[in-house]
């Protein structure tokens, strides 16, 4: 397990300093996971994508073995998060990259950033720095950022060089300040392997966009299985993600308020499982009880939607429950 920290102010040349190692590990034959693309350009024009995307948790927990790049790694990790949800996931980061025997190699523009623990695993800090070789003279100038004269650097992309620093900590102050090997590759055609202007969304937007997705698909059945009542509204509460205390579907009939939650199916090779592994369970009878409502769990099987009510849900211990075991207390959704 191997945790490289890639440091820069932006422009500096972080993220392709990041696409060039990954360049070169996909090119010895590792698997790539990344939260931004990285490709290879081919011959016809198009791209051909050299890593697995990771945009949610569920993405993050199915990295096995290989190379995470994580470009801005810790603001992907979503501001709305809470501390303990965070904390939780860092946790995951450190457990997971070592049982899993995947490396982490991500970008920030400042050590400081990278909370302590990360901090505290993290054997190489590589330093980038832009060079520019002047066409005629051969003449290397780096570029640092001028407030007053900023440079347009487009002009000077095919004389431009990213020279890298790997620096190791010193065992006495724990600086990174120990360079113990540099690298440098030219920026032009490492820079047709990402996306320069892809701004990459929060951990969570990602869970977020996934859930929303769900929540919707589940409206369109309930509003097509109440399609010409007036008394009967329904309602999106996008509020899916990781240890949400807000249900996600409401629906009015009259004076009587339903609540639902959705929620996944898991399968293993022989059966599907009920997946409430992120639901406050114990919430329920007090959501209830406030809101004079009946709450409901509804999920997608067999390509039809079902609805089950919380109170058979009886083992709030339970991260997953057997479907065969809740289909005789569930409610097919209908469309007429």
């Amino acid at each position: 397990m191997v945790f490289v920290a890639i440091v820069g102010d932006p422009g500096e040349g972080k993220t392709a300093t990041a696409a060039y190692m990954a360049m070169m590990y996909y090119e010895q034959g590792f698997t790539l996971h990344s939260n931004f693309q990285l490709y290879l350009p081919q011959p016809d024009g198009s791209n051909r994508s050299i890593s697995k995307s990771i945009k949610t948790y569920k993405d993050f927990n199915n990295i096995r073995e290989g190379y995470f790049f994580g470009d801005e790694l810790w603001s992907w990790i979503d501001a709305r998060m809470s501390m303990s949800d965070a904390n939780m996931f860092l946790s995951d980061v450190l457990l997971k990259a070592r049982k899993r025997h995947f490396n982490l190699i991500n970008t920030t523009q400042h050590l400081s950033q990278l909370e302590k623990r990360i901090r505290n695993v993290t054997q190489y800090v590589i330093y980038p720095v832009k060079i520019i070789t002047d066409p005629v003279t051969g003449d290397r100038v780096e570029i640092k950022p001028d407030l007053l004269h900023p440079i347009d650097m487009r002009p000077y992309l095919p004389y431009t060089r990213i020279h890298a620093f790997v620096c190791a900590p010193d065992p006495l102050t724990g600086f990174y300040d120990k360079v113990v090997s540099e690298f440098e590759f030219p920026l032009e055609p490492v820079s047709k392997c990402y996306n320069t202007d892809e701004e990459v969304e929060g951990l969570l937007s990602g869970e977020l966009e996934q859930g929303i997705k769900v929540e919707r698909q589940f409206c369109r059945v309930l509003r097509d299985a109440y399609p010409d009542e007036d008394n009967v509204k329904i309602k999106l509460m996008p509020n899916s993600g990781i240890n949400q205390n807000t249900l996600d579907v409401e629906m009015t009939n009259g004076s009587d308020l339903s609540i639902f939650d959705v929620t996944t199916l898991s399968k293993t090779k022989k059966y599907f499982y009920l997946r409430l592994k992120d639901k406050d369970i114990s919430k329920y009878p007090e959501l209830e009880e406030s809101r004079g409502a009946k709450t409901y769990f509804a999920f997608k099987y067999m390509d039809k939607w079902f609805q089950l009510p919380s109170f058979r849900v009886w083992d709030a211990t339970k991260t997953t429950i057997p479907i065969k075991k809740l289909l005789p207390f569930c409610e097919e959704i209908a469309p007429v």
